[in-house]
């Protein structure tokens, strides 16, 4: 199960959410939004991108299963 649509959002949602959960953009269906809707949303985030070419373009490395290590909000808090 994953997440695919255009840029949005949602797409940074849903990878923040469950990182182990495959998320992909549409770069020809989002460039009516953003001139470059990857650096946009992607680079950063851990989306993966179909491109214009139909080809994909693979941005996350991060293992299924092995989580990303996150502050907890009672540990943000704390270090303010």
């Amino acid at each position: 199960m994953g997440m695919v649509g255009l840029s949005s959002s949602a797409l940074r949602d849903a990878r923040i959410v469950n990182e182990t959960l495959p998320v992909i953009g549409f770069e020809a269906g989002s460039i009516f939004r953003f001139e470059d809707p990857i650096s946009v949303y992607g680079l950063s985030e851990g989306i993966d991108w179909i491109l214009e070419d139909e080809s994909l373009r693979n941005i996350t490395e991060s293992v299924p299963g092995d989580p990303v290590e996150k502050k907890s909000v009672k540990e943000v808090i704390m270090s303010l």
